[in-house]
């Protein structure tokens, strides 16, 4: 799996404009929020939404 990744960030980097996929590669941690909410039990509050919001926002705006 972590090969697959690496593999898909460089393809990523290589075929994108550097500050769109620098972009939706930083949303890997948002993803990872939900993800451990969903798989863990992580308890998702007001404060992590709103920052998955936040996060969501950002990269709509750079790369529009």
């Amino acid at each position: 799996g972590a090969y697959f990744a690496l593999v898909l960030w460089i393809l990523g980097f290589k075929y994108a404009a550097a500050s769109v996929a620098g972009v939706i590669n930083q949303t890997s941690t948002i993803l990872v929020l939900l993800l451990a909410t969903v798989f863990l039990g992580e308890p998702l509050t007001r404060r992590k939404v709103i920052a998955i919001g936040m996060g969501f926002a950002g990269a709509v705006l750079v790369i529009v």
